[in-house]
């Protein structure tokens, strides 16, 4: 007999067998033996994750002469019959070359007569949504009221091309891609029925390169176990022998680019990726390890003890990342696989693939760890303590000033003074000296009464690109100083408008913030900033250009429409303008 491949060899035969699908098998198992099947089941998941093995185990239970809690025998005629292929009463179609209409119309015919051997008659459709959509129709009033001897399993790896008649019309179950335990666990059985030596590493990138397909890793398996012909239980085959089989970077080569990385060595990380190319190693690959790699060194960094519940690695492997990543704390972690992640599509769609990776591991060998936010504040702290110790020459913070919390003392002391001052005093011209914040050496000179501001425009833009909705009355308005304070002062119309829109609430904010801006930008305390009576005068100060403007106007309008009558009246201009069926003539100054 010739030799079986593993996947077949290894093919579940019951539900038992069936490894990382509990959530099927238990439902099928209690409808078959509460008697509550459905006509139709639709089977969705990866490749190689048993959707057409479960399909022919529940063809089995179903018919089976000694069907004992919903499992089939697999030693009665029947089970024996579908196990081998030849049953009669069990069709498997792929619906990939049997997809159109025709195809259809057979299967219609042959599902009305009854079953030849069998209890039922059972159609397993793989691939079902290659089937064209003339096809599902034909077949939707025999889905949905099949004769009760039928039964349909369809199997499909791209459900969201099902159309939604036929998902309202079966029961679906989807599929789970198997954990590298599971398989792991699954692949070290078939080892030790076939007397094959692996190490443990080398069974774990088996695993990994599977993707979670059983049937991906009992191919590999094959592969790996007939390319050498020594005695591997004497000498296990390694994972860097599995490696170089299967074109993959080894984890040495990837804890090598890790250790380079962390060490800031950029000869070695240059060394790495001539090492990925001089051996053909895939690049997506090792991209997707590398990566893999910084993800497991944040995970042991966030769960500590804990990491190798969550993480299908080997004692070794997770010894070892402790050790590269030993120094470096979460954040810098972090840092490093938002460095490596950014790159992945630079990496993949470049014609110079070498030179884009090499380049993205060296920004990510010279990164420095990012200082955190509450780092930063703490020495801003420490600076500013230290410049106001020395003395007046210390700059006043920018921004709106802390404030004083209830009952506290004052944070200095009010100069000698009988008159009581206005708190705007050190702003306004003329003011006493002892009413201004003699500790801030770069307050702003005092602006005259009746004057607008100088950092008013800028205070305006700052607050419009904070707040969109305060845009309209910031732009129609100024901010002056008077008499009796800061005022803003609307200077158009369009600022009356924009106040009808802001609640009172929102109003008395914006001039919060004004004065809390206007503290910051020409130091010492923030004046309350009173609301204004309407003044036209800026915009009513030119009349005369914009009526001078306007009349400009009018005369460059009346010479273009002389011109163009004049030209319209050039006979080879309407000889033109004829031959074209030009209707109009556009008339433009000439530059310069």
């Amino acid at each position: 007999m010739s030799y079986l491949v593993l996947a077949r060899k290894y093919r579940p035969q019951s539900f038992d067998e069936v490894a990382g699908q509990e959530h099927v098998t238990r439902t099928l198992q209690n409808a078959i033996k509460s008697g509550r099947l459905a006509h139709a089941y639709l089977f969705s998941g990866s490749r190689g994750v048993g959707k057409t093995s479960i399909a022919r185990i529940l063809a089995k239970a179903i018919n089976c002469e000694k069907n004992k809690d919903g499992s089939p025998c697999n030693k009665c005629s029947s089970c024996e019959e579908i196990t081998a292929g030849t049953s009669v009463d069990v069709i498997e179609i792929d619906a990939a070359s049997n997809r159109g209409i025709d195809s259809v119309r057979e299967l219609r015919e042959g599902v009305r007569y009854a079953p030849a051997r069998s209890k039922f008659k059972v159609y397993i459709i793989d691939e079902v949504h290659m089937l064209t959509k003339e096809a599902w129709n034909a077949l939707l009033k025999t889905l949905e009221e099949p004769p009760d001897h039928a039964i349909f399993l369809f199997a499909t790896t791209e459900v969201h091309k099902v159309l939604p008649t036929i998902l309202s019309r079966v029961q679906r179950f989807d599929f789970r891609r198997l954990t590298p335990q599971g398989i792991s666990e699954q692949i070290t059985k078939v080892l030790k029925d076939e007397k094959i030596g692996l190490s443990d590493e080398a069974i774990q990138l088996v695993a990994r390169l599977s993707e979670g397909g059983m049937r991906d890793a009992l191919s590999l398996l094959d592969l790996v176990s007939a390319s050498f012909d020594r005695d591997t239980k004497k000498q296990p085959i390694t994972e860097q022998e599995v490696a170089d089989l299967t074109g993959v970077a080894g984890r040495e080569l990837i804890e090598q680019t890790l250790e380079a990385i962390v060490k800031k060595d950029a000869l070695a990380v240059i060394t790495c990726v001539e090492k990925l190319y001089d051996y053909g190693y895939d690049v997506q690959n090792f991209y997707k390890e590398v990566l893999g790699g910084i993800r497991d060194a944040l995970v042991m960094r966030a769960t500590g003890e804990k990491a190798g519940e969550v993480m299908d690695l080997p004692e070794s492997s997770v010894a070892r990342l402790k050790e590269i990543f030993d120094g470096c704390d979460t954040t810098f972690v972090d840092q490093l696989f938002l460095i490596f992640q950014s790159g992945e599509q630079a990496v993949f769609n470049s014609a110079h693939q070498r030179y884009v990776l090499e380049a993205l591991l060296l920004r990510m060998a010279q990164a420095e760890p990012l200082e955190s936010l509450g780092a930063i504040d703490e020495r801003l702290a420490r600076i500013e303590g230290s410049l106001g110790s020395g003395g007046g020459g210390a700059p006043a913070r920018r921004g709106p000033p802390a404030r004083p919390t209830e009952g506290a003392a004052p944070a200095r002391a009010a100069a000698p003074d009988t008159q009581s001052k206005p708190e705007s005093s050190s702003i306004v011209s003329g003011a006493e000296p002892g009413c201004a914040d003699s500790g801030n050496a770069s307050a702003a000179a005092p602006v005259p009464p009746g004057q607008e501001i100088p950092e008013w425009r800028l205070i305006a833009g700052n607050l419009a690109e904070r707040k969109m909705r305060w845009r309209g009355m910031l732009s129609a308005a100024s901010l002056r100083m008077e008499a009796r304070g800061v005022v803003l002062v609307p200077t158009d119309d369009k600022f009356e408008k924009a106040r009808r829109l802001m609640g009172a609430e929102d109003l008395t904010e914006l001039l919060r913030t004004i004065g809390e801006e206007l503290a910051g930008e020409r130091g010492g305390e923030a004046p309350p900033v009173i609301l204004g009576e309407l003044d036209l005068s800026v915009r009513e100060a030119a009349p005369e250009r914009a009526q001078a403007k306007a009349e400009a106007r009018s005369e460059e309008l009346d010479e273009r429409a002389r011109v163009k009558r004049e030209a319209r009246e050039n006979p080879v201009v309407a000889q033109v303008l004829d031959k074209f069926s030009v209707g109009d003539i556009n008339i433009r100054k000439k530059r310069g």
